[in-house]
């Protein structure tokens, strides 16, 4: 039975309310697609891959005093950088250090810096 018949059967109120279900349908699979062709859109045009810079060699020597190396920790990229959590034993805490700047910040002020928090 095609859509018309159906509709066609039923009572004005009822086909009314089925034409209102369709037409929402209709809508909604509008919807998906114009979804599905703006994400296929974003991927055409997105920039060119860009290869991480290699990881810092030689990355667990060389921290000046009083910056330490703690367990555990190794070097992450954000944002095209590499960065490390030191420990600053002068102060007790946590500090981060940027191997492209070549400088430590206090924790916060170095997630700040970076655009963590």
């Amino acid at each position: 039975m095609d859509v018309k018949t159906y509709l066609s059967s039923l009572s004005p109120v009822e086909a009314k309310q089925a034409a209102a279900e369709l037409a929402g349908l209709k809508g909604q699979r509008a919807k998906q697609n114009r979804e599905l062709k703006f994400r296929a859109w974003k991927c055409e045009n997105a920039p060119a891959f860009t290869p991480a810079p290699p990881m810092p060699s030689d990355w667990q020597n060389g921290f000046p005093a009083p910056y330490r190396l703690q367990t555990g920790e190794i070097p992450f990229l954000h944002y095209g950088k590499w960065y490390l959590y030191v420990w600053d034993a002068d102060k007790g805490d946590n500090a981060l250090y940027g191997f492209s700047e070549d400088r430590f910040w206090p924790y916060t002020e170095g997630r700040r810096e970076i655009g963590i928090d």
